[in-house]
């Protein structure tokens, strides 16, 4: 593969089609090497009853993101709490670097 003068790598129709997705995310390993992992498309259909919390106040987000950071779930950990520990982290990284 190549890469533009923008940065910009073409990854070809038919690998795309084969892993099934359009987004990727770039991994870089300690030595060096790159690797792009599909993201999948998620239908929000597909994370209902995927978690069980008991919040006495769904409009109190504090509590509600505590609760699902803290309830256990069915198989895997539903995409959700990833993304919510990662923001946490993001905003604890830039509020340690102000």
């Amino acid at each position: 593969m190549k890469m533009d003068r923008q940065g910009r790598i073409l990854i070809p129709a038919a690998v795309r089609k084969r892993v099934g997705a359009r987004l990727f995310v770039l991994e870089e390993s300690e030595g060096g090497e790159l690797r792009l992992k599909p993201i999948r498309e998620v239908q929000l259909t597909d994370l209902f009853d995927s978690i069980e919390v008991e919040v006495e106040d769904f409009m109190d987000t504090h509590e509600l993101r505590s609760a699902l950071l803290r309830a256990p779930a069915r198989g895997a950990r539903p995409k959700v709490l990833g993304q919510l520990e990662r923001r946490r982290h993001l905003r604890e990284d830039a509020r340690d670097r102000r």
